[in-house]
């Protein structure tokens, strides 16, 4: 489901909804065009929720649930150009989502599964109080991080 209630604001980021048009007009680049499927997934998914990223009311990346199991879910992001990663886009962004989660009564636990080589993932993880659990049953060479609502 693409999200679409007011948009989350902090003073770096804002989430909000996009319309999946607008993430392909954003992703040129073939080497990301893999993350279109997110958005494509989430027009038609009730179990997802999609936001877009926006940065001085410019789409600059994806950040949604998915895989929503009981009371908890699976968290993916992705900027769409590496001008934005580094300056905090990200973790603002994750940090706008887990407020959103804990207001939420539905979610209790979020889950970040990254590549054993994604450093930066695993480093925001860890900066948005994710704790390294282990690694994942669908990818033993990866890495699952858990966080969960107070």
């Amino acid at each position: 489901m693409l999200y679409s209630g007011p948009p989350l604001r902090d003073e770096l980021v804002s989430q909000a909804a996009v319309r999946p048009a607008d993430v392909h007009e954003c992703l040129t680049d073939p080497t990301v065009r893999h993350s279109l499927t997110w958005a494509d997934r989430a027009a038609s998914d009730p179990s997802m929720l999609y936001f877009g990223i926006f940065r001085s009311e410019v789409l600059v990346g994806q950040i949604f649930l998915h895989d929503r199991h009981l009371d908890e879910a699976l968290v993916g992001y992705h900027l769409f150009a590496a001008a934005h990663r580094g300056h905090g886009v990200g973790t603002a962004a994750l940090r706008l989502l887990q407020h959103h989660v804990a207001e939420s009564p539905d979610l209790k636990r979020l889950i970040a599964i990254t590549s054993s080589d994604n450093l930066a993932s695993q480093r925001l993880a860890l900066r948005c109080d994710f704790t390294l659990v282990g690694a994942p049953r669908e990818d033993p060479t990866g890495l699952l991080y858990s966080w969960t609502t107070l």
